[in-house]
């Protein structure tokens, strides 16, 4: 009788664990990626187009690590790191971000993301 009161001390307090520390670690996570996303938006408006195509990257890293990725953000981010780079004229960088952000869109179904990146894609092949 002991040992089984012992297991279930034992499953309710990894059961509340669990429970509180998760939420934590989502709010932590989705913390850093917007300070990303605010720094790479500060970092555009100067003129800063590396630094801030870095700090988009920073944003995608931390959403896809994150226990719950906010997916709807994902193109959008990436579309950002492609225009950065198309920029500064590293137009391969730039196709590579594009076709990434226009795989996440599809399989989220964003159309008007889509139809943003096929425009952005064709600009990038006319420079």
């Amino acid at each position: 009788m002991r040992r089984a009161t012992l297991i279930c001390v034992l499953i309710i307090s990894i059961f509340s664990l669990v429970l509180f520390t998760c939420p934590f670690a989502y709010a932590q996570s989705h913390k850093l990626s917007d300070e990303c996303w605010n720094k790479a938006e500060e970092l555009q408006k100067q003129g800063k187009y590396l630094d801030a195509a870095e700090m988009y990257e920073k944003f995608v890293e931390a959403e896809k690590a994150s226990p719950s990725p906010r997916m709807e953000g994902l193109a959008p981010a990436l579309i950002s790191t492609g225009y950065c780079y198309y920029l500064i004229g590293q137009y391969d960088r730039t196709l590579k971000y594009f076709k990434e952000a226009q795989a996440v869109a599809e399989k989220l179904g964003q159309e008007g993301d889509i139809s943003t990146i096929l425009n952005n894609i064709g600009n990038v092949y006319y420079s």
